[in-house]
C-alpha cells in the first residue's frame, strides 16, 4: 500500500475490531466507552512516525545489461546469461532497474572479488546486494560441483572392483594360490574409470 497513514488506520480499526468481538458487552455505550479509552495512542498502537527520505539513485540500467557489461570479460557467454536469467525471475525482473550502489556493490564483490560493507537506509536493497554475489558464485560454480560429484561418484565406483579383488586376494593367499592376476584386474579397471574421468573434464569438456 503506498498511503501509510491509510495503512496505520486500518491495522488500528482491525485490532479494536477484534477486542469488540470476543469481549463484546450488552450496553452499547460501556462498548463505545471502552473503545474510547482504547483509541488513545500509547495504549494498543503509538502514531506513525514518517520519515521523508529521498528516493535512491537508479543505475538506469537492467540487470542483465550490467552482467554483461561488467562480466564479460571474466565469464563464459552462456555464465553471464544463465546469471541474468535467473536473476531475471525475481530478483531484478526487467522492468526493476537496480540502485546504483547496488551495482557497484555487484562489480566489487563479483567482478574483483572483494568484500563489501553496505550503509543503507530500510528498503534500499541491502538484501538483493548479498543475494546478487551468492547467486553468482553458485551459478558458476555448478559446473564445478557437479564435477566434484561426478569425481567422488566415479571414485567409488573404481575402487569397489579394486576392493572386491583384494578379498578375493587374501582368500587365495589363504588357499596358497597367486593372488596377482586378481589385483592386476582389480588395478587396472580403477585407472581406467579415472582415465575416462580425467579426458572428460580436461580434454573433451566444452568449460576447457
Amino acid at each position: 500500500m503506498s498511503n501509510p497513514i491509510a495503512l496505520f488506520e486500518d491495522l488500528r480499526d482491525m485490532y479494536l475490531r477484534y477486542l469488540d468481538s470476543p469481549f463484546d458487552l450488552r450496553y452499547p455505550d460501556l462498548v463505545a466507552e471502552r473503545r474510547a479509552l482504547l483509541n488513545v495512542d500509547g495504549r494498543l498502537f503509538r502514531q506513525p512516525l514518517i520519515e521523508p527520505i529521498p528516493a535512491y539513485q537508479s543505475s538506469n540500467q537492467t540487470f542483465q545489461a550490467i552482467a554483461h557489461a561488467r562480466l564479460g570479460n571474466s565469464w563464459t557467454q552462456s555464465e553471464v546469461t544463465d546469471l541474468a536469467d535467473f536473476v531475471a525471475l525475481e530478483l531484478f525482473p526487467p522492468n526493476r532497474l537496480p540502485y546504483t550502489h547496488q551495482e557497484q556493490v555487484f562489480a566489487e564483490s563479483v567482478v574483483n572479488g572483494n568484500d563489501v560493507v553496505v550503509t543503507t537506509g530500510t528498503g534500499s536493497g541491502k538484501t538483493e546486494c548479498f543475494l546478487l554475489p551468492i547467486i553468482a558464485a553458485l551459478v558458476r560454480d555448478e559446473y564445478a560441483a557437479r564435477l566434484l560429484l561426478a569425481a567422488v561418484f566415479l571414485s567409488v565406483v573404481a575402487m569397489l572392483p579394486m576392493l572386491i579383488h583384494v578379498v578375493r586376494a587374501r582368500n587365495l593367499d589363504r588357499e596358497g594360490k597367486s593372488a596377482r592376476p586378481y589385483l592386476l584386474v582389480g588395478g587396472i579397471f580403477a585407472l581406467f574409470v579415472i582415465a575416462i574421468y580425467v579426458l572428460g573434464v580436461f580434454v573433451f569438456s566444452p568449460r576447457h
